[in-house]
């Protein structure tokens, strides 16, 4: 097996891309090709392609012709071919925080002709979502995903998983949902109306995470023409000269996913009292009251 090491223009992927390997090995090959003056047939990474169509027997079993010689040949050669295993997603500290503020109900109370007394009672669902966003992800040609634990107190528990499919790039979520109570008495004074705002608040968290794809074998490259006396070669994954591929081994590289993980948690929730003169709903409040209330 040979190898030919070419300066393919290196390029360090940007925050929000996916690097495509198959991408990098066709251009890989393309560059032995021209280099070697012929063109590229076909490149394969699963270990299914091991032939030009043109050939009759193998390199390696010189007498053993047609379909006979080929499958003892293929079954030789069917280790030449990438394995691509998943890392366990690792957290940083966290890098952001901040509050938010959902209305989960609206109500009006009117006292016309004298003070009212309300009890504001109500239930409500609120849904949470968090979700994994890829930086930097990566398009192997096969079907890998991470699966990601929530960080503990965003979510409560390591026991939720997320399938995140870094095929092409994409991010995972999780959605949960809680049901929330409130009782609390409100005094209206005479001739006033009252909007009440009943708010849940949520605490938003953006924490670093990083997973490593670990990258090992070969891949099949099928030129036009013999090159040292054979079409097909099966150069090591290590070939592919790239910023973004670490060296482990002599046949194994490292590509690690990074991306930004934003969870949510609810923290406390909030009445907010409107008042208004009476009927007078469509003009400026007189005052407006915030009042921290527990959530059950």
């Amino acid at each position: 097996f040979f190898f030919v090491f070419l300066v393919l223009g290196l390029h360090i992927a940007a925050a929000g891309t996916a690097f495509n390997l198959e991408d990098k090995i066709k251009a890989y090959a393309e560059s032995l090709a021209q280099y070697y003056k012929t063109k590229v047939v076909w490149f394969d990474t699963h270990g299914k392609k091991l032939f030009h169509p043109k050939e009759k027997y193998s390199f390696i079993g010189v007498g053993l012709g047609g379909g006979l010689g080929r499958i003892i040949v293929a079954k030789q050669l069917e280790r030449f071919r990438l394995d691509i295993q998943t890392g366990p997603v690792v957290y940083g500290n966290v890098s952001t925080t901040r509050n938010t503020s959902t209305v989960l109900h609206t109500e009006w109370i009117e006292a016309s002709c004298g003070p009212v007394k309300t009890t504001f009672r109500k239930s409500k669902e609120h849904i949470r979502k968090s979700f994994w966003n890829s930086q930097l992800s990566i398009s192997t040609g096969f079907d890998i995903s991470l699966s990601a634990p929530l960080p503990m107190g965003l979510g409560g528990s390591s026991k939720y998983y997320t399938e995140m499919n870094l095929t092409a790039g994409v991010a995972g979520e999780y959605i949960e949902s809680e049901t929330f109570s409130i009782k609390h008495e409100i005094k209206t004074p005479p001739n006033t109306s009252l909007m009440i705002e009943w708010m849940v608040i949520d605490e938003v968290r953006e924490i670093p995470w990083t997973a490593d794809i670990t990258i090992q074998g070969w891949f099949a490259v099928c030129f036009d023409k013999q090159i040292n006396g054979r079409y097909v070669h099966f150069p090591k994954i290590t070939a592919l000269q790239d910023p973004n591929l670490k060296k482990i081994n002599d046949v194994t590289v490292q590509f690690t996913v990074k991306g930004v993980f934003t969870g949510v948690k609810t923290v406390g929730g909030k009445l907010k009292v409107s008042k208004y003169d009476a009927e007078a709903y469509s003009r400026k409040s007189s005052s407006v009251t915030l009042k921290e209330v527990p959530l059950h």
